[in-house]
């Protein structure tokens, strides 16, 4: 901890005690959950203290299921005791969620329309994933996430009466292969956490009565130096996740390779780390980039 957050009380807590969740809702305003690996079977009770006592509660989840179970359980009781509940905060999906409303709203003010399609791109980044992250991808694949075909669904997050849109995948034009995209003339391939980021945008823009576009599209997608490094993308992170989906190659991955929970980037990537996005809104031929 930085030098100023030394004095702040450190409180261990046990999720299946609701006497003292209930008693670290009641002591605060804030809770920011960085405890997953998953949410899943975590985050709810914490979620269902926060709403109970009123306050606020953020976290940096990338499990859609678990938005939906925390939407769909506790949306109406956080609006009549006034909890904010804001899921997804960190790379997922701040970046996509920002830039779709950065560009939506550029586009509005400079031509006075709403927008058909939002890709974004995702260029240059450098930086390291967290054992969580991949821990909780490895718990969900040998355990299952408990959801049903209409949580899968590209708008599986929107609020319940929502009208849906146009959208059947998450990665835009290309699909799961990398394209020629000829309005960027750039070759681009699957963004491998557009299936987080797409549903989060959806569902802000169904929430903010589609300010975005009634039938707007949405996909993400990496933009690279040509198809040699699509094709070899997609090939990598195939066999990656094949090697996860293996019992014997994953129990062997965790034992030697990978970070546990907990741990992640050095303290040198994370100050070194940077990433570039770029958020198109369109309609027609009329374009906003943010």
């Amino acid at each position: 901890l930085p030098e100023t957050a030394r004095d702040v009380p450190l409180l261990q807590i046990d999720v299946t005690d609701d006497s003292a969740l209930k008693a670290l809702a009641c002591s605060t305003k804030v809770v920011a959950n960085f405890a997953g690996t998953p949410y899943l079977d975590k985050g709810l009770p914490v979620v269902a203290a926060c709403v109970e006592q009123g306050i606020c509660y953020v976290d940096i989840t990338g499990e859609p299921p678990f938005m939906k179970a925390s939407a769909d359980r506790y949306d109406a009781k956080a609006r009549d005791s006034g909890a904010l509940i804001v899921h997804a905060c960190g790379y997922d999906s701040v970046p996509s969620d920002l830039g779709a409303m950065l560009a939506a709203n550029a586009l509005r003010q400079r031509y006075d329309i709403g927008c058909d399609k939002i890709r974004l791109f995702v260029g240059k980044s450098a930086g390291g994933i967290s054992g969580g992250t991949l821990h909780t991808v490895m718990h969900l694949m040998e355990h299952g996430d408990g959801a049903d075909a209409s949580s899968r669904s590209t708008y599986s997050l929107d609020p319940p009466g929502s009208q849906g849109g146009p959208d059947t995948g998450d990665f835009g034009e290309g699909g799961m292969l990398p394209y020629w995209n000829d309005e960027e003339k750039k070759w681009s391939a699957p963004f491998m956490m557009a299936p987080i980021n797409a549903r989060v945008v959806r569902r802000s823009n169904a929430l903010s009565d589609y300010a975005y576009g009634e039938r707007m599209s949405y996909g993400e997608a990496v933009e690279l130096p040509g198809p040699f490094a699509g094709y070899s993308m997609v090939a990598a992170l195939a066999l990656g996740l094949g090697l996860l989906m293996m019992p014997l190659s994953r129990w062997l991955l965790k034992k030697t390779i990978l970070p546990a929970p907990g741990q992640g980037p050095s303290r040198k990537t994370r100050d070194t780390g940077f990433f570039h996005i770029r958020s198109v809104a369109s309609n027609g031929d009329f374009r906003a980039i943010a």
